[in-house]
């Protein structure tokens, strides 16, 4: 096990950045009807 994590390291970036995307994107599923509500 400790051989194969030191192997993560370069691709921790990306998945950040995957991370985060797939967090911008629950948030505007749940939070999108709330501020589109007062438009419609």
């Amino acid at each position: 096990m400790t051989a194969v994590f030191p192997d993560i390291w370069p691709a921790l970036p990306e998945i950040f950045l995957a991370l985060s995307g797939v967090a911008l994107l629950m948030l505007g599923v749940f939070r999108g009807d709330g501020f589109t509500r007062p438009v419609s």
